[in-house]
């Protein structure tokens, strides 16, 4: 058998980077809705989507209107996203779990709404990077699109299979009641 073109190694690349970093978003959003169910009320659900979206549509936007820059050193913006995301992902976390909200908010002052908005808006910024990633590995792979959708469609398999072996309980079923 012959060694793997550059091309063929980076096309496999990009597929393990976008299942991954897809995946992985999925868990975030998955522990976000923990996150949102003990720390303000379980209503407030709704809000990992809305944070979702509101990361990955910024991310659209940025990759659109700066795609020259990007193109240059593809690769090398792939990476650097890569580890904001991971890095993120960890201090959003800290942020998320230690974030001071009160117990009883109704929004009637200007100071809850702004605590709350910016409870939000640093959930959503592992999303931005994330989504950062996957819209450039979408912009620079645009004959391989197809491809790289049906990988993304088995990232909600993949988790289910996986869901077992993160939780202590023996039941299948059990497992996937995060």
């Amino acid at each position: 058998m012959g060694a793997r073109s550059d091309s063929e190694t980076g096309k496999m690349y990009a597929l393990i980077l976008i299942s991954a970093v897809s995946c992985s978003m999925l868990m975030y959003e998955i522990l976000l809705t923990r996150v949102c169910a003990l720390r303000l009320f379980f209503h407030f659900g709704f809000l990992v989507v809305s944070n979702c979206m509101l990361g990955i549509g910024a991310s659209g936007s940025f990759i659109s209107v700066l795609q020259g820059t990007f193109a240059k050193r593809e690769r090398v913006w792939l990476w650097r996203f890569s580890l904001l995301y991971l890095i993120s992902l960890i201090a959003v976390y800290y942020y998320l779990v230690t974030h001071r909200i009160e117990p009883g908010i109704n929004f009637q002052s200007a100071g809850e709404v702004i605590n709350f908005a910016l409870f939000n808006f640093v959930a959503a910024i592992p999303f931005f990077f994330a989504g950062c990633v996957i819209v450039l590995i979408l912009t620079f792979n645009a004959e391989k699109v197809n491809k790289f959708i049906a990988w993304i469609c088995w990232v909600p398999v993949w988790a289910v299979c996986c869901a077992p072996f993160s939780s202590g309980k023996q039941e299948p079923a059990a497992a996937l009641s995060f």
